[in-house]
C-alpha cells in the first residue's frame, strides 16, 4: 500500500484528519435545496478547519484524482454518482 493510502492510526483504530475534507457540492447544480441546507455548515468548516472544496459543478477528472489521493476524507454530496467523473480505467 503506498505511503499516502496508509490510514492514522490512534489506539489501533483509523482516523480522519478533519483537516484535510474535500467536499463537492451539488455539482450538477440540480439540488439547490440541498445546496442551500448544506452550503452554511460547509462555510464553517472551511473557516474552522480549511476544508477545500467546488460548488456547483462538477471536478475534472485531475481535481477528482488529487482530491482522492491528497484529503482524508472526500464528501459528495449529490443525487448522481462519482463515476461519471473518473473514465473506466481509473475506477
Amino acid at each position: 500500500m503506498g505511503r499516502h493510502l496508509a490510514p492514522a492510526m490512534v489506539d489501533g483504530r483509523r482516523t480522519v484528519d478533519t483537516r484535510k475534507v474535500f467536499y463537492i457540492l451539488t455539482p450538477t447544480s440540480d439540488l439547490a435545496r440541498t445546496q442551500a441546507h448544506f452550503e452554511p455548515w460547509i462555510s464553517q468548516m472551511v473557516a474552522k478547519a480549511g476544508w477545500k472544496g467546488i460548488v456547483g459543478r462538477a471536478p475534472t477528472e485531475l481535481e477528482m484524482i488529487a482530491a482522492l489521493k491528497d484529503y482524508d476524507l472526500v464528501l459528495w454530496v449529490s443525487s448522481g454518482a462519482v463515476r461519471v467523473t473518473l473514465p473506466d480505467e481509473r475506477r
